[in-house]
C-alpha cells in the first residue's frame, strides 16, 4: 500500500545472464565456436536470452552452425523454438523457413504465434511469407489469434 517493493520481497540476484551474454558476444565475433558454447547446463531462459540477443545481421553459416549443433527448430521447448524462429525471421535465414511454417501450423499459443507474425510483418518479403503460412494455419487458430494476426498482415489501406 505504498511505493516500492515490500520488505518481504526476496532479493533478485543481478547479473544472472552475464555469462550467457559473454558467450553470445564471443560467438557472434567468431572467438567461440558453437561447439564451445557453455550450454550443457543452460536453462530454457538462458537459451531464450542467448537467441533473443542475437543481431539480425548474422551470416547464414553462423545460423546453420547453431541449427545443426543444437538441433534448433520447431520441436522441443516452445519458448526456445519461438526465440530461434524469431532469429530466423530477423536474419532472413531461408533454410529454416519450413521449420517456421511447421511451428506456426502446430502451435496455438497466442504469445508464441502472434509475435512471430509481428516479426514477419516488418518486411515486405516477411509479410508475404506470413500471409502464405497464415492461409494454411488460420483454421487451427483461436478467434483471438486470428484477429490479431489479420490486423498484422493487412496491407496498408489508405481508405481505412
Amino acid at each position: 500500500y505504498g511505493t516500492g517493493m515490500p520488505a518481504t520481497t526476496p532479493a533478485i540476484p543481478g547479473g544472472v545472464f552475464d555469462s550467457v551474454d559473454r558467450a553470445a558476444a564471443e560467438w557472434q565475433t567468431g572467438r567461440l565456436a558453437a561447439d564451445e558454447l557453455p550450454v550443457k547446463d543452460w536453462l530454457p531462459q538462458e537459451w531464450v536470452r542467448f537467441l533473443d540477443e542475437q543481431p539480425a545481421n548474422l551470416a547464414d553459416p553462423q545460423l546453420a552452425e547453431l541449427r545443426a549443433r543444437f538441433k534448433l527448430g520447431p520441436d522441443g521447448n516452445a519458448e526456445i523454438a519461438r526465440s530461434w524462429l524469431a532469429l530466423v525471421v530477423r536474419s532472413g535465414y531461408e533454410p529454416a523457413y519450413p521449420d517456421l511454417e511447421r511451428f506456426l501450423l502446430s502451435t496455438g499459443r497466442y504469445k508464441l504465434v502472434v509475435e512471430l507474425y509481428r516479426d514477419l510483418a516488418r518486411t515486405p518479403s516477411g509479410l508475404e511469407l506470413g500471409k502464405s503460412i497464415y492461409a494454411k494455419a488460420r483454421p487451427g487458430y483461436h478467434t483471438t489469434i486470428r484477429q490479431a494476426v489479420e490486423r498484422l498482415l493487412q496491407p496498408d489501406d489508405p481508405a481505412t
